[in-house]
């Protein structure tokens, strides 16, 4: 594991270490978190790239092609 290191204002460190939390395993799910938000992000403007091309189709097609899918294998 790599070691990474954060300036905080003095005043701020002072009333961390008055709360009973481990900070560095705080801050390393916030940072996942934040990576994993990112990655959805990324996702989804790689899908909206992929279909904004795409001609839309008319209303109910998508129900049309499940039941013939569903009724006739």
């Amino acid at each position: 594991m790599k070691m990474f290191a954060l300036r905080i204002p003095d005043d701020m460190r002072k009333k961390m270490t008055g709360v009973n939390i481990n900070w560095a395993e705080h801050l390393r799910r916030s940072i996942k978190e934040v990576l994993e938000s990112e990655k959805r992000r990324a996702m989804i403007r790689k899908f909206q790239r992929m279909t904004q091309d795409n001609p839309s189709s008319p209303s109910g097609t998508a129900v049309r092609m499940i039941r013939q899918l569903r009724d006739h294998g």
